[in-house]
């Protein structure tokens, strides 16, 4: 959650998003973002594991949330009101964060408001959208969940039913990229979450990304980010960054203003 007064510069799943009001950035297992160097608000965040709910909500909760889901709406605006609320129930967290029991129902709760919130907002984009930009919005989303394995322009363009010199002079014209820039967009932008936030190799980023061989991917890495793989891992080595608790560490973190609680 960000305050107001600063600058929120985010890119997730290759989608920019600028801001400088109070907000939720929603982030579920399997999405990659990236913090841009000029944001600078203070934010409180919680990074939790499924297994934190396991007894208390089912696997198809989780998968109702859309904001958790690739393609979803990620960042949702906040009134003052609403920030506040949000704000108590991080407070409350805190004073509970060694009773599990009670963390689980009010993390629980924390889900039905956000999802309350996500339904208002999806509902008025959805007012607000032209057919176009909903049609870019289905794009993204398609390849927010394929592109791991799908990299070819005919695939997208079958999945929606166009041609795929349609699907490219379509979104050349609402975007300024290529089909092909922007699933460069997502693999690369992984890539580069993978290298700095765990400890796998680059055959088994590679290996993870679908590539044929490790030698490709450091290639087409170093093209499109302008350095190797390890020298862009070797430059992060001390950079700051957040990671949700591992399999045999806590189950929920709880940072403020920028520090691990």
């Amino acid at each position: 959650m960000t305050d107001s007064g600063g600058n929120v510069h985010i890119k997730i799943s290759s989608e920019e998003y600028f801001t400088k009001e109070k907000s939720l950035i929603l982030l579920g297992k399997g999405i990659v973002s990236e913090w841009i160097l000029d944001s600078n608000t203070p934010t409180n965040t919680i990074l939790f594991r499924e297994a934190l709910l396991e007894g208390i909500v089912t696997p198809e909760f989780l998968a109702s949330l859309p904001f958790f889901l690739p393609g979803g709406q990620h960042v949702i605006s906040i009134s003052n009101d609403q920030h506040q609320k949000i704000k108590a129930i991080f407070k409350l967290m805190q004073d509970f964060e060694k009773e599990r029991e009670v963390v689980m129902g009010i993390t629980f709760s924390l889900l039905v408001y956000i999802k309350k919130l996500s339904e208002a907002e999806v509902l008025a984009s959805k007012c607000h959208l032209s057919i176009k930009e909903q049609q870019v919005r289905k794009f993204r989303s398609l390849i927010a969940k394929h592109f791991r394995v799908e990299k070819q322009v005919r695939f997208y363009a079958d999945k929606m039913n166009i041609t795929p010199k349609y699907l490219g002079e379509f979104l050349l014209s609402e975007t300024g990229k290529s089909v092909k820039c922007i699933i460069n967009d997502f693999i690369f932008l992984e890539a580069k979450s993978l290298l700095k936030q765990t400890a796998m190799s680059v055959q088994e980023i590679s290996l993870h990304l679908s590539f044929a061989d490790s030698s490709y991917f450091s290639k087409a890495f170093k093209k499109y980010v302008g350095v190797t793989p390890l020298a862009y891992r070797k430059k992060q080595l001390h950079s700051e960054y957040w990671e949700l608790p591992s399999q045999n560490e806590r189950e929920i973190i709880i940072v403020t203003e920028g520090k691990y609680d």
